[in-house]
């Protein structure tokens, strides 16, 4: 995985720099790198490079995404380090400092992004947390009840998050390729749930009450352990399109997919 760029120091800027001075900041350097200004190759790059920084710092779910990003970053390049110092005692004895000095700055980072994104709430739509290798959400990040589309695909969650259950607004949920043996009854109550990606788990069974979640229109259950299929899924009035593909479906589980897709107007892939 490729380090991140550090936009703050792109933008000779103090992490978790406001909006407005993100702004201010931006107006500066693009008069200096503007092309009718400075026509070089190298003021194209670096105007490139701060047109893209600009977009992350100011757009409210990719600055988010960002901050949490620099954080797990941060916590690899930890373990990487502590890793390659325990080869020897000597080796072992020196890194201990270097892995507390480390842990200091990874604290700080944590601490500062909890301080910010707590005295600078904002609304969003979208929020995008894939390939963080997250366990749960992190105790500073709070989400706003205007989220509609919420995914949390590619971590090492085995359980739903339960602050999505304080989302009334939620259509969208990507909880695919993390660790979920089991799917609470409790997601039944995100009625308003349009889209469902369960892809690349461990479910062996579908939630009782499933049947409730009427919004439903689209459930992908790609590449688990499902044998058999509750029937009150295929009573979900809205659903236009089922995937059930890489499932160990037993022979009357196939059977009664056939039936629905016979009779069904959606997609039903197996």
């Amino acid at each position: 995985m490729s380090e991140l760029r550090n936009y703050y120091d792109l933008l000779g800027l103090p992490f978790g720099a406001s909006e407005a001075l993100v702004k201010q900041k931006y107006r500066e350097l693009a008069k200096a790198l503007h092309p009718d200004v400075n026509p070089s190759p190298e003021a194209q790059e670096k105007m490139r490079l701060l047109n893209e920084a600009y977009r992350v710092l100011t757009t409210p779910h990719l600055r988010l995404a960002y901050h949490l990003r620099l954080v797990a970053q941060a916590a690899r390049q930890r373990a990487m380090v502590s890793s390659a110092h325990v080869q020897t005692v000597q080796i072992a004895r020196s890194g201990a400092g270097l892995q507390l000095f480390l842990a200091v700055i990874v604290g700080f980072v944590f601490l500062t992004a909890a301080v910010y994104h707590w005295m600078h709430p904002f609304s969003f739509q979208t929020l995008n947390l894939e390939g963080l290798n997250l366990k749960a959400i992190p105790p500073y990040l709070h989400l706003p009840p205007t989220l509609q589309k919420v995914d949390f695909s590619h971590n090492n969650l085995s359980a739903v998050p339960p602050e999505v259950y304080d989302l009334p607004v939620l259509i969208a949920l990507d909880l695919s390729h993390n660790r979920f043996s089991v799917l609470p009854t409790k997601i039944i109550q995100l009625s308003r749930l349009e889209i469902l990606n369960l892809s690349h788990n461990n479910l062996r069974a579908l939630p009782i009450g499933i049947g409730e979640m009427t919004s439903l229109k689209e459930l992908d259950l790609r590449n688990n352990q499902l044998v058999m299929l509750p029937e009150e899924l295929f009573m979900l009035p809205n659903l236009r399109r089922l995937d059930v593909r890489g499932n160990p479906l037993s022979p009357e589980a196939q059977s009664r997919l056939r039936l629905f897709q016979q009779a069904c107007a959606c997609e039903v892939l197996w």
